[in-house]
Formats: C-alpha cells, sequence, structure tokens
C-alpha cells in the first residue's frame, strides 16, 4: 500500500512539473514573440485587475485579432438619374444608357422587367442587360443590342439594381427606373428613383 502511494505521489509531482515547464514556455514563447513584433512583454503590460493579458489565456485563445465589428445594414450611397434610348428595328433593340450619380465604380445589374417603375413587387425579368458599371465620379454609359426582342402587350420598364449582384435584398433594390413607351421604334426612357 505504501507503495502505491509513492507511485501515485512520484506520478503527481511528474504531472505537476509537465504542467510548470508547459507553462513556462508558453511565457517565454510570448515573449520571444513580442520581442520579434515590438509588442510589450507581459512583464511591461499594465492595466487594471479587470484586463486579462493575452499570455495569460490558454494558446487556442490567444488572438492578436480586433474583435468583429457590429454590422450595420448599408444602404444606398447614390442618387442616380440619366436616360435610356432604345431603338426597334424588327426583332432587334439597340440600347444606349446613360447615367450620372451612381456610387464611383460601383456595379449594377440591370434589366428590362414586365410592369411599370410603380408596381410593386416589380414584375418578372423579361430581358437581363449587361451590368452597368460606374467610372470613379459615378458615371456610367452602356451600350447593348438585344436580339430576338419581342414588345409585350402589357407595360415594360428598365430597371437598374444597387448591386453588385442579385443575392440578397438590398442589392435587388432598384435604384433607378424608367417607364419604357415607344413612339414608333424609338423610345426615350428617364431614369431615376421611384417612390417605391
Amino acid at each position: 500500500m505504501l507503495k502505491h502511494i509513492r507511485n501515485l505521489t512520484l506520478y503527481t509531482s511528474f504531472l505537476v512539473l509537465v504542467f510548470v515547464i508547459v507553462q513556462t514556455q508558453s511565457i517565454s514563447s510570448a515573449k520571444s514573440l513580442s520581442a520579434l513584433d515590438g509588442s510589450p512583454s507581459q512583464e511591461s503590460v499594465t492595466g487594471s485587475s479587470s484586463q486579462e493579458n493575452v499570455t495569460d489565456l490558454p494558446p487556442q485563445e490567444r488572438t492578436t485579432e480586433a474583435p468583429p465589428l457590429e454590422s450595420t445594414p448599408s444602404t444606398v450611397v447614390s442618387d442616380p438619374q440619366g436616360t435610356a434610348e432604345l431603338e426597334l428595328n424588327g426583332n432587334l433593340l439597340t440600347i444606349h444608357i446613360s447615367l450620372t450619380g451612381l456610387a464611383p465604380n460601383s456595379t449594377h445589374p440591370a434589366h428590362i422587367h414586365s410592369g411599370s417603375c410603380e408596381q410593386h413587387p416589380e414584375g418578372p425579368i423579361l430581358y437581363p442587360l449587361p451590368n452597368i458599371t460606374a467610372d470613379e465620379q459615378g458615371n456610367a454609359m452602356l451600350d447593348t443590342t438585344l436580339t430576338n426582342f419581342q414588345l409585350p402587350d402589357q407595360p415594360i420598364s428598365l430597371n437598374v439594381h444597387n448591386g453588385p449582384t442579385l443575392d440578397t435584398d438590398e442589392q435587388k433594390m432598384v435604384i433607378a427606373c424608367g417607364d419604357i413607351s415607344f413612339t414608333g421604334t424609338h423610345a426615350t426612357v428617364s431614369l431615376g428613383q421611384t417612390s417605391n
């Protein structure tokens, strides 16, 4: 029995020794790292007793990263205005869009939708257009041609979305819209914000 207690005492002493060595190496490593990167060592860190030194934390909880900032919903930072000139030639529709007031260097999906700009929610996409990309001043132009265009019987509109994709409701938000109404084979569309 005495031999068993002695073995248990030796085993416990061994575990305590291993623990002390690991802790000492952790502190030495932290001091070495702080000496390399110029950050203060554990001895030079001062503060109130409610603060916790990074080196007092277990290795898996140590970090040099700042805590994440709380996210706030972003808003549209542009007030786009412009025009679209549409020319119909048989089943070819040539479109020239000119916009100002976009966020600099921003990208915006654009489409021809069924329904008017005042319709909420907007009608389905009839014809997708190439993305509109603003320059450093927030100006953008797009020239494109749609083939196999069929003028529908219902109202249609040209929508420019917040973008840069249509993955979220905020990105899908229409930031400029204009109702398309042809006079013969031509339509001039005023693009701007809607009440929706």
